[in-house]
């Protein structure tokens, strides 16, 4: 019996503790991030266009950053 991965429909998740890069200013708390090919929205501190961050949760489709340290 195969058991299921409890993330696999949650994609956001999968990628905690990943890097991704600023491509739409995160301003006033959301912005765009680039991660592999895909941009997701985000949410984080303000941070410009080609900053790197680190993926600390998600909410949603809507994955939220912080600084890289």
């Amino acid at each position: 019996v195969q058991e299921l991965d409890p993330k696999m429909n949650r994609r956001g998740e999968r990628l905690i503790g990943e890097t991704a890069v600023v491509v739409q200013a995160i301003e006033a708390g959301s912005g765009r991030v680039r991660h592999g090919d895909s941009e997701w929205l985000a949410r984080g501190p303000d941070a410009a266009p080609g900053t790197r961050v680190r993926i600390s949760g998600s909410d949603g489709a809507v994955l939220l950053v912080e600084p890289l340290d």
